[in-house]
């Protein structure tokens, strides 16, 4: 159990880096084209950036479930 368990969160926050860099690229692809909705694309990207954030900690929690609880 001790592999799965530290495998979990590297291939959770391996996914965080990929889902965040993809956002990151499209703010700024949305903002070259369109550089006047500024503050609404701001505010629905940092949404999604915590949304993908929170998603990589809960795999960290599993992994500590899994870790600790078996």
């Amino acid at each position: 159990f001790r592999y799965l368990a530290s495998s979990i969160p590297i291939i959770c926050f391996a996914g965080v880096a990929f889902g965040v860099g993809l956002g990151f690229a499209s703010l700024i692809l949305s903002l070259s084209r369109n550089p006047s909705i500024l503050n609404s694309l701001v505010r629905w990207s940092f949404i999604g950036f915590s949304l993908v954030e929170v998603s990589g900690f809960i795999g960290l929690v599993y992994s500590f479930l899994i870790l600790f609880a078996f």
